[in-house]
């Protein structure tokens, strides 16, 4: 059973999530009134510069927000702005969409709805979008594109209609999703509750832009807590416990509004100790975050983590034979395979990985290869290779910064193949780089490239 543990302080929130005790993820929160990531606001054009796509929006921050011509609503952007193309290949021409000016779809001191997609970092504003998400229980609702997703993780193919279907009954015409992970088996009623939910927040959104005047913040996300709790909420979690008073009232009336028959959970702690010690959640977090760990073999790995990579460095200890060495190696399989107290989790997997081939002397195919939960190793062998073959076509095109949420299992070029490769019916191959206008044409390249590489 999980619980989910809250730690209020004037500076930080901090939320664990424990299964059976032990801890599985914790977040962190700064307690700010500033919050500014998923924020909406209603903002005014200060400059538009066609030569890089970009629009500078005022958000009422100290520095305009940054709004490119890749984060501009598609079905706004380029509704009239499509040609006929030939094909590089040199087949038969298609209709393709075509990135149009971006000082075609604002002027300076136009008034517009603008969703922050990452805060502001250094001397740079907070990076605009007019894509817009609202994530709920079980959808993350998208108000201005219509299309409806299902997470690569629900497999079974009945199940993936069956909840299309029932999204498709109750959103509204225009609107998309991306459905979650967590709808999967979940009621009709239950999903109608969270969709509605998500509607009345959009309702809101609207009505406060024609209220009040540019530039103005008109909506943030919720609370750290809240956000957990949305997240792993489900019959799954026996409590939700906080240390603070006014955090329980929040938590149960959301709670109240979204799935009544969990409101029961939520608990104040009252005792005299920090919450994060009562549950040995402090201690858990230290040991997760030591890079040296002792093996019962009687070697040790250390794990250091850069910017370009994280290294296990396997030391042998007290290693007096091949026996020790075996017994180092089957740790080092253990570790590959449970990966637990580290917090490096999918790092852990490629570097102990490498650890163990270089043990069995490059004899990898002895040990299977586990990259997110589909992916078996000659898959994996097949798409590492592809990746190498297109590394050169990515970067002859300019392919821009990659969006920290595609940098999953691989990073970079190998993190969005996956994406692509992995979707079942090629539904949500809707993946783009944000700072690359001509993503669409790119797209269809690369996956030309893979058919004909498999």
């Amino acid at each position: 059973m999980k619980k989910i543990i809250v730690n209020m302080a004037p500076w930080e929130t901090r939320v664990a999530v424990t299964r059976n005790d032990k801890l599985e993820n914790v977040y962190f929160g700064a307690s700010t009134d500033n919050v500014l990531e998923r924020s909406f606001f209603k903002g005014k054009v200060a400059k538009v510069f066609p030569g890089i796509q970009t629009a500078f929006v005022e958000i009422g921050q100290e520095k305009s927000g940054f709004l490119h011509i890749s984060e501009v609503d598609r079905e706004l952007a380029l509704k009239s702005f499509e040609e006929e193309v030939d094909d590089e290949s040199g087949s038969e021409s298609e209709k393709r969409y075509v990135a149009p000016d971006i000082s075609t779809i604002f002027k300076e001191d136009d008034e517009i709805l603008v969703q922050v997609n990452k805060e502001p970092v250094g001397q740079k504003g907070a990076k605009l979008t007019t894509c817009f998400t609202l994530p709920g229980r079980f959808l993350v609702l998208m108000p201005n594109i219509p299309r409806i997703c299902v997470s690569k993780k629900i497999e079974d193919r009945e199940e993936r209609a069956r909840l299309k279907q029932i999204f498709q009954y109750h959103l509204p015409e225009g609107m998309g999703a991306i459905i979650r992970t967590s709808a999967e088996g979940v009621d009709e009623s239950e999903i109608f509750q969270d969709v509605t939910f998500l509607l009345k927040d959009w309702e809101s959104i609207q009505a406060r832009f024609k209220k009040v005047n540019a530039p103005a913040k008109i909506y943030e996300d919720m609370d750290i807590s809240l956000q957990v709790v949305r997240d792993y909420l489900d019959d799954d979690v026996e409590m939700i416990i906080t240390d603070n008073v006014h955090n329980q009232e929040q938590l149960y009336l959301y709670i109240k509004s979204v799935a009544p028959e969990h409101q029961f959970k939520v608990q104040l702690y009252e005792g005299q100790s920090n919450i994060f010690e009562h549950f040995n959640i402090d201690t858990q977090i230290k040991d997760a975050l030591t890079k040296k760990v002792d093996l019962k073999s009687g070697g040790s790995i250390v794990i250091e983590s850069t910017e370009a990579m994280t290294v296990i460095d396997v030391n042998t200890g007290r290693f007096i034979g091949k026996k020790d060495l075996e017994d180092i190696g089957d740790e080092l399989r253990s570790i590959y395979y449970n990966s637990e107290n580290t917090a490096y989790e999918d790092e852990v997997y490629d570097a102990v990985y490498n650890g163990l081939n270089e043990y069995f002397e490059g004899r990898i195919d002895e040990i299977p290869r586990k990259v997110g939960e589909k992916t078996k190793y000659d898959e994996y062998i097949k798409i590492r290779d592809f990746i190498g073959n297109i590394t050169t076509f990515l970067e002859n095109n300019k392919v821009g910064t990659y969006s920290d949420s595609f940098l999953e299992y691989f990073g970079g070029y190998t993190t969005l193949m996956y994406n692509m490769i992995w979707n079942d019916e090629l539904e949500c191959i809707d993946i783009r780089i944000p700072d690359y206008p001509d993503w669409d044409r790119t797209r269809r390249n690369i996956n030309e490239m893979f058919l004909d590489y498999i």
